[in-house]
């Protein structure tokens, strides 16, 4: 939620929402079996949260990502539990793109090891209901 869907800098979760709000369909580039790592903000505040409270510190750089795979492909299905006529247009695979992005998750869940992700499909459902309320009349 609060990611705004309307900008040229928009995540592909917030854009898809809004497009199958507005019927329009949506666009994957290559075959959709790209796998992503995504982090529901809500998880990213608890570590962060967490970390104040126990005065958690490290010298290097921590990926607030706990190596969830999600296909491109899976996250289409799941936006057709809400909007079951969604439309997905395949593109060709755009020059530059990455295969797969993942981070492994081990620093994360070595510092903070009582903090697990939250379900995914929920968290999506809730970032659509976010955009329905806030982008749809």
């Amino acid at each position: 939620e609060n990611q705004k869907p309307n900008s040229p800098y928009s995540a592909v979760i917030p854009k898809w929402c809004l497009s199958a709000l507005k019927n329009s369909s949506i666009e994957i580039f290559g075959d959709g079996k790209q796998l992503r790592d995504f982090t529901y903000v809500g998880d990213v505040v608890r570590v962060i949260v967490d970390s104040i409270e126990n005065q958690v510190s490290q010298e290097s750089p921590v990926n607030l990502a706990f190596n969830q795979k999600i296909s491109v492909n899976e996250i289409a299905r799941l936006l057709t539990k809400l909007v079951p006529d969604l439309q997905v247009n395949y593109l060709d695979n755009r020059p530059g793109d990455i295969r797969d992005s993942l981070s492994d998750g081990y620093l994360l869940n070595e510092l903070f090891p009582k903090i697990k992700p939250t379900n995914f499909e929920a968290n999506l459902f809730k970032t659509f209901s976010w955009i329905k309320s806030s982008f749809i009349s």
